[in-house]
């Protein structure tokens, strides 16, 4: 079995998780820091929805003394995406992959 952060590319899974993590921050596999483009982690594109992130953001704030800009998204408090230092400690949603193991085949016996 493998996990990573949560991939929210539908509405009802992104609903479903904001609603369950409301009323804190959580980390979630959106990230800008390996290509400066918004992807997903298993490297997928994220299309810009504006909606779907806080005012104003992201905005690659610099200011928080901690080196660089900010290059990982979070749900917010309110469900809300804002990006932020990837070194923040905050909670986070994973999702697992099981791989099925294949049926053992039956023969007949004679």
């Amino acid at each position: 079995m493998s996990s990573s952060l949560v991939i929210l590319k539908d509405t009802e899974k992104w609903d479903w998780v904001a609603q369950r993590t409301m009323p804190r921050y959580y980390w979630i596999g959106l990230t800008d820091e390996r290509t400066g483009v918004w992807e997903w982690v298993d490297g997928t594109p994220y299309y810009m929805n504006r909606r779907q992130w806080k005012p104003g953001q992201p905005d690659d704030w610099t200011m928080h003394g901690l080196g660089g800009g900010e290059d990982c998204a979070h749900l917010h408090n309110d469900g809300k995406l804002n990006d932020d230092h990837c070194s923040r400690k905050y909670r986070f949603v994973c999702e697992s992959f099981v791989m099925a193991e294949p049926a053992e085949s039956t023969r007949p016996s004679h």
